[in-house]
């Protein structure tokens, strides 16, 4: 006779090795997004950077403005 007040799932051992596997893949993918975003935000600090050096290196090679006391 079976308690009907409890119940117990039995899993077999393919079928946890099916969900690990499944949440595997659904980390791989998190993982791939994730590291696409850093890819993209480290992108976006290269181009900042390299247009403020390149806006310095103009700045550097004005010449100052002379101004001539009366």
């Amino acid at each position: 006779m079976v308690n009907s007040s409890h119940s117990c799932y039995v899993v077999s051992m393919n079928d946890t090795k099916r969900l690990l596997e499944l949440a595997l893949r659904g980390l791989e993918v998190e993982r791939t997004r994730v590291q696409e975003g850093i890819a993209e935000i480290e992108s976006q600090i290269r181009s900042r950077l390299q247009t403020k050096e390149q806006s310095q290196a103009v700045s550097s090679n004005e010449k100052p403005a002379i101004r001539r006391v009366q």
